[in-house]
């Protein structure tokens, strides 16, 4: 591929079709949609719909995999006993017959777990922001073992802060997951062409 500019490269790049994902279908949901559920954020009429990331959004991804490959290869030559990167578990919780939930930490050790995030907004040390939140309920109710934000920092550093899982956040998951399922397989009868 020729290119005029590394903007124009990293866009590409981030937002060119990944051969290993599976297409999205009804049923099965991301622990990411969560909060985009909830926030209205995800749709019935933009779920089929890959987004388009502009070129500041490619920038902070690319940046957050960056560092997440680095822990990754840390761990990895240190000997740490860690599951992450080509190694990271991919489960699914049940929410019904019908619907299931993809859940995949960062790092996955025998006593907690870990999941990355490369903030750009600003948020307070030590606190975890609503938006990782419900991600993070998922990755608890998965493997029911600690769970940490893992917020990542220039120079190198990545600060630890411990979710307290909820009853209430993971109810209110499960009922949000539900009723968008209900709105999104209404969506799919009245508009078969738009969801092949």
């Amino acid at each position: 591929m020729k290119f005029s500019n590394h903007d124009e490269l990293f866009t590409a790049f981030v937002n060119r079709p990944n051969p290993s994902h599976a297409p999205r279908k009804r049923g099965r949901y991301w622990a990411t949609d969560c909060y985009k559920i909830k926030k209205g954020y995800l749709t019935p009429e933009n779920f089929f719909t890959k987004s388009h990331i502009d070129v500041r959004g490619t920038k902070m991804i690319l940046a957050g995999i960056m560092a997440e490959d680095m822990l990754s290869k840390i761990y990895k030559d240190m000997g740490v006993d860690c599951r992450a990167g080509e190694n990271q578990v991919k489960q699914i919780i049940q929410i019904t017959p019908e619907i299931e939930l993809v859940v995949k930490p960062d790092f996955v050790f025998p006593d907690k777990v870990i999941e990355t995030k490369f903030p750009f907004a600003s948020h307070t040390k030590g606190e975890i922001p609503d938006r990782y939140k419900d991600q993070l309920e998922c990755e608890y109710r998965l493997l029911e073992r600690p769970t940490y934000a893992g917020f990542f920092s220039v120079p190198f550093d990545v600060e630890l802060v411990v979710y307290k899982e909820s009853e209430r956040r993971w109810n209110n998951i499960q009922k949000n997951i539900i009723a968008f399922d209900s709105a999104l397989k209404k969506y799919c009868e009245s508009h078969p062409l738009q969801t092949d």
